[in-house]
C-alpha cells in the first residue's frame, strides 16, 4: 500500500501543511488506498521536506511531483473533464497559492507571538523543554532568512497581509457561484485550493487572513463542501504515527 508521510493535523485541518493535505485530498478524490504516517522529521526524506510517499520501490518527495507520479501510474480520472484552458487557469491558481499566498500563511503562524508557541510545541515537543525556546528561536531566524530570500519577507506586516487578501479575492472571484473551481465536478486543482483554505478556515488562529477569508461566503461554503465530501468519513487506510 502507498504510504503518505505528512505533518500532523492542526485543529480541524487534516495536516498543518497545505502541501501534505493537497496530496491526501487527491488520494481520496482518486480513491487510491494509502497509509498515512504522521511525522515532523524531514531529515531523511527525498527532498528534505514533507510530504513524501513510498509507492512500492519509489520514494518521492514534493507534492507536485507526487501528484504527477500518481497521475502517470494510476491515470487521472479526477481531471478528465478539464480542457487546456481549465488546466492553464488551474496552473496559475496553483502558483498563486503555493508560491505566494503560502508565505503569508507562514508569516501569520511563525511570526505572531500568539501562534508560534503552538507550532513550536508541534515541531519541537520531543526536545527537552529548556531546549525548545533556543531551537525555536533559531528556527524562526532561519525562516526569516528564507522569507527574505523569497522576497515576501522584505515587506512589512501590513503589506504581506494586503497581498494575501488580494490572493483570496482572486480565488473567490474565480470560484463565483460554482460549487467547485471548474464547475459541478471537483478536480486536482480543488485539492490544492481546499488545502490552503482549510489551513485558514479550519485552524483556530486569529489572523488577518482568516478574518478576510470569512468575508467571502463562497470560499467558506466551498471549504465546508470539500470538508464534507472528502473528510467526513475516514479514508480506507491505516492510520499510523511515527
Amino acid at each position: 500500500m502507498l504510504r503518505l508521510h505528512q505533518l500532523p493535523p492542526l485543529d480541524r485541518a487534516p495536516s498543518l501543511s497545505p502541501f501534505c493535505m493537497k496530496v491526501e485530498t487527491y488520494l481520496r478524490m482518486a480513491e487510491i488506498p494509502y497509509e498515512s504516517v504522521t511525522t515532523v522529521d524531514a531529515r531523511r526524506t527525498p527532498k528534505g521536506k514533507l510530504p513524501w510517499i513510498e509507492d512500492g520501490n519509489h520514494r518521492l518527495g514534493d507534492s507536485g511531483l507526487i501528484l504527477e507520479h500518481l497521475k502517470a501510474t494510476r491515470g487521472n480520472p479526477v481531471d478528465d473533464h478539464l480542457g487546456l484552458k481549465e488546466h492553464a487557469t488551474g496552473h496559475a491558481l496553483r502558483r498563486m497559492l503555493e508560491e505566494h499566498f503560502y508565505w503569508a500563511l507562514v508569516y501569520a503562524r511563525w511570526f505572531d507571538d500568539r501562534h508560534w508557541p503552538r507550532l513550536q510545541k508541534i515541531f519541537l515537543g520531543a526536545l527537552p523543554r529548556p531546549a525548545q525556546p533556543v531551537v525555536g528561536a533559531l528556527a524562526r531566524k532561519m525562516m526569516k532568512r528564507t522569507m527574505h530570500a523569497h522576497g515576501i519577507g522584505r515587506h512589512n506586516r501590513a503589506e504581506i497581509f494586503t497581498a494575501a487578501r488580494a490572493d483570496l479575492d482572486c480565488l473567490a472571484t474565480h470560484l463565483g457561484d460554482r460549487p467547485y473551481l471548474f464547475g459541478d465536478r471537483p478536480c486536482s486543482y480543488d485539492a490544492i485550493a481546499h488545502a490552503f483554505l482549510a489551513n485558514v478556515l479550519d485552524v483556530d488562529m486569529d489572523t488577518p487572513i482568516l478574518e478576510h477569508a470569512r468575508t467571502h461566503a463562497n470560499l467558506v461554503a466551498y471549504c465546508q463542501r470539500m470538508d464534507e465530501r472528502y473528510y467526513a468519513k475516514p479514508a480506507s487506510a491505516v492510520a499510523a504515527t511515527a
